[in-house]
């Protein structure tokens, strides 16, 4: 890649992470705010590329990158049922860590909770938003210097 080429790429690419930013962080959930304070955004650029990108990242804190993808993406569950408590006899056979003969109990069946979250999608819709004027911009970029050698 000529060298006018990849700065004026490079440039173009970091205004729009730059105005990308404050799109993601606006369409964030805010509870406590922490998860807008980790996002960040990126601009890597390497010999054969360069990449921009808004991120929730940090070393610190690796499991907020997880919380952040839950919400991002959503986790499907089951509705709710009104699903009959069901029980059922067992054996006990001991009693705090000793054994114990004779005896059983009635035992409720065990339901795991699952999650039901709606996709926010705070990173994914403002990037989607802003595709097409993006692509115009790295178009643009692309072909000016070439226009002019």
């Amino acid at each position: 890649m000529p060298k006018a080429v990849k700065k004026r790429l490079e440039i173009t690419i970091r205004q729009l992470v730059n105005e990308l930013l404050p799109r993601v962080r606006a369409a964030m959930p805010v509870r406590t705010g922490h998860l807008r304070s980790l996002t960040h955004a990126y601009v890597d650029v390497r010999e054969d590329f360069i990449r921009g990108r808004v991120r929730v990242a940090d070393r610190q804190h690796p499991r907020e990158a997880v919380i952040a993808g839950a919400l991002e993406y959503g986790a499907p569950g089951r509705r709710k049922q009104k699903v009959p408590v069901q029980a059922h006899r067992m054996r006990l056979t001991h009693l705090f860590g000793r054994p114990f003969k004779g005896g059983s109990v009635t035992v409720r069946s065990f339901s795991r909770r699952r999650p039901t979250l709606p996709e926010l999608r705070f990173l994914r819709g403002p990037a989607m938003a802003m595709r097409p004027k993006a692509l115009a911009a790295i178009r643009n970029a692309i072909n000016d210097p070439l226009r002019l050698t």
